[in-house]
């Protein structure tokens, strides 16, 4: 499946979550009940090695890390984290780095990542968002943005529009909605219209 994505030229990124490295107000755990970023790190970090071991021989492109911090912190210490996890991925050849905090993050994340997914949340809220100002220089290959909850087609093709308007390299709009808004793919027109749109600049 990962060699025939990639004559699609897509690129396909394992799945690691971060867990907001522990961090309040979240709280989160790892997998074995610790919530310390060094308990974190070294979860994340078997994770990118499980999906190199598994998969890196098929082609795999890199590694998405999920629910990411977005705050520099005291003396760039949160950022710091994920530059950590970012230089462990850039031990593979040509691996793409993706952070998502799911919503607005300081520009020193760029550091951090290839790219940043700045926008996760529904149509409605990301007609009336506002992208902090250094996103409008940034190259358009390091903003991603997901939009879900979009009921139809007209609507779909206002959000990639906006998407453009606002300087993102990457966006996918998806009717779907929570609990789980990426475990289906569109269908029919909506599914050929997103592609196209996005992909055509028209």
């Amino acid at each position: 499946m990962i060699q025939s994505a990639r004559k699609d030229s897509a690129k396909v990124l394992g799945y690691v979550d971060t867990g907001y490295f522990g961090f309040p107000p979240n709280n989160r755990r790892t997998r074995s009940g610790e919530t310390s970023a060094a308990a974190w790190t070294s979860q994340a970090e078997g994770d990118v090695d499980a999906w190199y071991s598994y998969y890196g021989g098929y082609g795999l492109d890199g590694i998405f890390f999920d629910d990411a911090l977005a705050d520099c912190g005291s003396d760039n210490a949160d950022v710091s984290l994920y530059i950590t996890l970012r230089d462990y991925v850039k031990q593979h050849t040509d691996a793409t780095v993706v952070d998502n905090p799911g919503g607005t993050v300081e520009q020193c994340y760029t550091s951090a990542a290839d790219t940043l997914v700045t926008f996760e949340g529904t149509y409605a809220s990301y007609v009336n968002w506002s992208p902090p100002a250094w996103e409008s220089s940034a190259s358009p290959s390091r903003l991603w943005h997901l939009v879900y909850d979009t009921p139809d087609e007209n609507n779909m093709k206002n959000a990639i529009a906006l998407s453009k308007a606002r300087n993102a390299g990457y966006v996918y709009v998806t009717p779907d909605n929570v609990p789980n808004p990426w475990d289906t793919l569109p269908t029919g027109s909506y599914w050929t219209s997103d592609l196209s749109q996005a992909g055509t600049g028209s």
